[in-house]
């Protein structure tokens, strides 16, 4: 409580320093959020506000963030029963930063990544709720052609499927260096200090992590390709563990652009401050499918823009293991046609998915179309989607149909709706006794700087986009009300 005093005073004396200036500035958010969820837990209701605050001046620039969840809900697991340690307040964020010609020299919550995020990228991913942010301290320093950065700190929160303790110790440092204005080369030396909870006395797992990149970019083509390599000091003969390769290049040939990719991941999952590029349009990595500890894979790409009026795009990716007994196959196509009045955009996705030794497959099928209306006094846009999907699994194998209808309406000026539905059947015989989603979001303009939203209804969940804004989501029914205020 005396360091939340304190920060308070600190940025009150800030303020009314910098306002007698008259030369810095002020900006700020604050969103409420309630939720009635229609669940089987004994909670049916949950609300949590979040209020940011930020001062900018040239030199000096302050931040916080302040949290409060009545109760902390957890988006993917009922609550049985409220209990007083799930009413939580605190601040998710506070930073102070020096701005100099430069020295950039920040302290409090830290987020950072490394070139590709091979080495390291410390984030708060909130659609999964893994927050690998760090509380400590962070220097860049720019002189001529070499930017120089150094990160020392304390992961702020626990995250128990990935093995990441509050507290770990995070150490590492990045040079880049650019000889001329085309060419780049960078390296990365991390060390993680991660606790051992299953032990009575305090030890620690250290793992090292060296890595090194090149950057080429010219008017014809470029080329980005980063190597790292994981070891670990912890009481074993052995301090090797595995290492990582990931490229990608682009070919400019007038209209078209020509793109190819290639990754190499070998035990590289077991270090947890990794966010190792997917290489592939549906964005997931072979070892969040399967028990794997090896991932090699191939993209290949294909955008052909011959004006203005058309664009198209034919993308393919293949990615296995070390026996090739589990693969993951995408193909996805797009076409957008860019007209006076409005904008179509249409895609298919061919994924198929494949573990021999479990005898398991999946196949997803998945056209789509989108046209966005510009000049139309209401309409904004539709979209239609349609996912066909098949499973094996030993002996068993179905298959289901996965429709998807939304269309976008301008009301007024200030207010906005939109309206989904969706269902999931068997086969056309089903249709009738399947279950049937519907959901709207109605969106509407206080002021200037206030947005108020409802969303009702039951949706099954993942990547939704409504009134411009685009989330991953959990699935959901029941009422949910925002309201968002910008200053």
């Amino acid at each position: 409580m005396r360091i939340t005093l304190l920060i308070l005073v600190f940025f009150l004396l800030t303020v009314s320093a910098i306002y007698a200036q008259q030369n810095f500035t002020f900006s700020g958010e604050n969103t409420a959020i309630y939720t009635h969820r229609v669940a089987k837990d004994s909670l049916a209701n949950h609300f949590e506000n979040e209020f940011r605050v930020r001062l900018d001046q040239r030199w000096f620039s302050f931040g916080m963030t302040f949290r409060a969840e009545l109760p902390k809900y957890d988006q993917f697991k009922p609550i049985d029963e409220l209990r007083p340690n799930q009413i939580t307040t605190e601040w998710s964020e506070r930073f102070a930063q020096l701005n100099l010609d430069k020295l950039r020299l920040k302290a409090g919550t830290i987020e950072d990544s490394f070139g590709s995020g091979i080495v390291l990228r410390s984030w708060n991913d909130i659609d999964n709720e893994r927050d690998k942010r760090m509380e400590g301290v962070h220097a860049e320093y720019n002189f001529r052609n070499i930017r120089l950065t150094t990160v020392y700190g304390a992961l702020r929160d626990d995250v128990p499927e990935q093995l990441i303790n509050e507290n770990d110790i995070v150490m590492a440092t990045d040079v880049d260096y650019r000889p001329i204005p085309f060419l780049n080369f960078g390296a990365s030396v991390v060390e993680y200090k991660q606790k051992n909870i299953l032990t009575n006395r305090q030890s620690y797992t250290y793992y090292n992590v060296y890595g090194g990149r090149l950057g080429l970019m010219t008017d014809y083509f470029d080329l980005s390709t980063e190597y790292a390599e994981l070891r670990r000091y912890h009481d074993i003969p052995n301090t090797y563990i595995g290492s990582a390769i990931y490229g990608n290049s682009n070919i400019y040939l007038g209209p078209i652009t020509l793109t190819a990719g290639y990754k190499r991941y070998s035990r590289f999952n077991e270090y947890p401050l990794a966010d190792l590029p997917t290489l592939n349009h549906y964005d997931e990595l072979l070892y969040s499918y399967a028990e794997v500890d090896f991932e090699e894979g191939l993209l290949g790409e294909i955008r052909f823009i011959p004006n203005y009026e058309n664009e198209f795009l034919i993308s393919v990716a293949e990615s296995w293991d070390r026996d090739f007994k589990v693969r993951h196959f995408n193909l996805f196509t797009e076409y957008i046609r860019y007209f006076s009045d409005f904008m179509v955009r249409a895609n298919y996705q061919h994924l198929e998915k494949t573990k021999k030794n479990n005898h398991e497959w999946e196949k997803e099928l998945k056209p789509s179309i989108y046209v966005d209306f510009q000049t139309l006094p209401i309409l904004q846009s539709i979209t239609f989607e349609w996912s066909y999907n098949e499973e094996e699994n030993f002996t068993e194998f179905k298959t289901y149909n996965k429709p998807y209808f939304q269309v976008d309406t301008r009301i007024t000026d200030r207010l906005n709706l939109a309206a989904f539905i969706s269902t999931k059947y068997d086969s056309f015989d089903d249709i009738s006794d399947s279950e049937v989603y519907l959901g709207a979001e109605l969106k509407t303009t206080l002021s200037n700087h206030t947005d108020f939203t409802v969303f009702f209804g039951e949706e099954q969940g993942g990547k939704v986009c409504r009134n411009g804004v685009c989330k991953t989501q959990a699935p959901f029914t029941g009422l949910r009300l925002t309201l968002n205020t910008r200053f």
